[in-house]
């Protein structure tokens, strides 16, 4: 039974989520340009900010790591912070529920995630002590973060399914008059 509040990933707008990625650039101050359905433009941390109005100050990145006081305080028994990264089952039980927050709004990703990941560790930190966090910073951080994972093969894919997209929608157009416009294509 599907999650009253959680979509499989996979089927939500697969095919933006594509051209959002392979046509993606960011510069070294954080600011991603990006082209989604023909239109360019660029966003920083304020502007997504501004569209999602919500604050800009606290905490813009979860590199470093969690401090072992902060992880002695969270698992159930003694011993479980010997590594770096921990199992969802080993944390208590208000953790575990920071923990899926943090996975599934802040930090999402495609897979189940039952393991924390260092950026989660400084993340559950932050949240637990009510540091304030920069929620826009926090995005752009992970946008760019899965950008760099993705390997040059994968965007270079992205990349020519995406031209070739383009072509087939110029070529529906012009079959159906000058109108360039999506429905056009569709029909």
């Amino acid at each position: 039974m599907d999650s009253l509040f959680v979509l499989p990933a996979h089927s939500i707008y697969e095919a933006n989520v594509d051209e959002f990625y392979a046509n993606l650039c960011y510069t070294n101050d954080c600011t991603l340009i990006l082209s989604v359905n023909r239109t360019d433009f660029e966003l920083n941390e304020l502007k997504l900010g501004d569209i999602l109005e919500v604050p800009t100050d606290g905490m813009k990145s979860v590199s470093g790591e969690a401090s072992d006081a902060f992880k002695n305080v969270i698992v159930k028994w003694e011993g479980s912070t010997t590594r770096a990264r921990l199992f969802k089952k080993d944390l208590k039980p208000e953790y575990q529920l920071l923990f899926a927050l943090v996975n599934k709004v802040v930090l999402p990703r495609a897979e189940g995630r039952y393991i924390s990941s260092i950026a989660d560790l400084v993340l559950l930190e932050a949240l637990s002590i009510f540091k304030p966090i920069s929620l826009p910073a926090l995005m752009i951080e992970h946008i760019m973060k899965v950008a760099q994972e993705m390997s040059n093969v994968e965007i270079q894919q992205l990349k020519a399914e995406n031209a070739l997209l383009r072509v087939q929608l110029a070529e529906k157009a012009q079959k159906h008059g000058s109108r360039g416009d999506l429905e056009a294509a569709n029909a």
